[in-house]
């Protein structure tokens, strides 16, 4: 059983401002004619061609000032990543050798990431469902549709999404990305955890979001989970940066 961290009325209210303002927020397209550029097989060993096929793919350029001058370039293009490449090749890397055949993935911003995530480890076993989730209309969402990839346009806060949850059943794979608050991050895992073998955490080494960082530091505390962490920085930060927790025995 996870243990559950109350949600105090003045750390509502505080979400609930938040959740106003995300509401002015709109997902851009991403250049989904980029995904041409996959390979039909990709070396997961090789970390540096992988980190260079991601850099390729384009990155999202909101907080361009945490990337480095060398990816300067990349920024505003294609998919949009919103991860650091040489924390995300080493961890799609890992997730490939774990095989990951269903996956979930919770705050998608304009969606780049998931694609990303999905069309690359579909290149190490077949992925027949993958759910995006965010509170805000995702556009690209709607033009990215092969054989089971959902978008779900909800909070995953509210009655509806665990309804949602508990109807998908058993995943392989629950990435957790959205407010980087601590109380809603420990939320989102707790309802996550019962039907997920792995759990992965994005932001846990970023100075900017340190609620994150408390929730993966009380994850490694429990029981039953091998956790990983990729956090290599580029030359400023630190920034960004993704644990994975794996259910003991898978």
């Amino acid at each position: 059983m996870v243990p559950r961290m109350p949600i105090l009325e003045h750390q509502f209210l505080a979400q609930q401002r938040s959740w106003r303002l995300l509401s002015q927020l709109r997902a851009r397209e991403p250049d989904l004619s980029v995904l041409a550029r996959l390979p039909d097989t990709i070396d997961f060993a090789d970390l540096a061609a992988l980190e260079s096929l991601l850099i390729d793919l384009g990155l999202n350029d909101e907080g361009s000032d945490e990337f480095p001058a060398s990816l300067q370039p990349a920024l505003g293009r294609g998919l949009l990543v919103w991860q650091y490449p040489n924390q995300f090749a080493p961890y799609l890397s890992a997730l490939a050798e774990l095989g990951v055949h269903s996956y979930l993935e919770l705050g998608v911003r304009h969606g780049g990431s998931f694609i990303a995530t999905v069309e690359i480890l579909r290149r190490a076993a077949p992925i027949a469902r993958a759910i995006a989730v965010d509170v805000l209309p995702c556009p690209a969402l709607d033009r990215y549709t092969p054989e089971g990839v959902t978008f779900w346009q909800v909070s995953t806060l509210t009655p509806r999404f665990h309804e949602q949850l508990h109807a998908l059943g058993a995943i392989d794979l629950a990435m957790i990305d959205t407010h980087h608050e601590a109380e809603q991050c420990w939320a989102e895992f707790q309802r996550v955890a019962p039907i997920a073998r792995m759990v992965a955490l994005h932001d846990i080494a970023n100075i900017g979001c340190p609620g994150v960082g408390e929730i993966w530091r009380r994850i490694r505390q429990l029981p039953g989970y091998r956790c990983l962490e990729f956090t290599a920085q580029y030359d400023r930060g630190p920034f960004m940066g993704i644990g994975l927790a794996i259910r003991s025995g898978a």
